[in-house]
């Protein structure tokens, strides 16, 4: 799993055929950087959610 820095670094060479985004929706807020990138890009993805650790 890469955070959003490693990520956009990794887009400067690279087109991935896919990607998954884990959103914590309790953390702040997504951000939607990477998925704006790889819009343009024609890059399909999903988000995925899960319960936050009680």
């Amino acid at each position: 799993m890469l955070n959003a820095d490693a990520t956009r670094r990794l887009l400067e060479t690279e087109t991935p055929t896919s990607a998954v985004f884990e959103l914590n929706l309790g953390g702040g807020g997504p951000k939607f950087e990477i998925v704006h990138l790889l819009r343009q890009r024609d890059v399909p993805f999903a988000f995925v959610t899960r319960d936050a650790p009680k």
